[in-house]
């Protein structure tokens, strides 16, 4: 019995020493010069989206895997989420794309 309470204890003094940690060194808020270096990655990456947005269909075709790479980034590194507009235009643009090729290709 006395074995057991004194295991119990050790492992409430473990766990009481990891939370202790875990309050001296935060829990891992950003702070304001993280938000804006946040911030201003996920406007450079809005900026290219934005350039590949003014480009003509056969550029934006051409630079798809540039594209998709921005998104990686926008997802992935800074934990954004595409709105479902931006999604559905996408896809739009996929299927306006595919369509085109196939015309291309019955010409042809």
């Amino acid at each position: 019995m006395i074995l057991a309470v004194d295991h119990g204890l050790r492992r409430k003094t473990k766990f009481d020493q990891a939370v202790a940690r875990v309050l001296e060194s935060g829990w891992g808020t950003p702070t304001p010069a993280e938000i804006k270096a946040r911030q201003q990655a996920i406007i450079a990456q809005a900026d290219l989206l934005d350039k590949f947005a003014d480009s003509s269909l056969s550029a934006m075709v051409r630079d798809q895997l540039a594209i998709e790479q921005v998104f990686e980034k926008l997802i992935r590194e800074l934990g954004t989420k595409a709105p479902d507009a931006l999604v559905s235009g996408i896809a739009h643009g996929r299927a306006r794309t595919r369509r085109q090729r196939r015309a291309t290709r019955i010409l042809t």
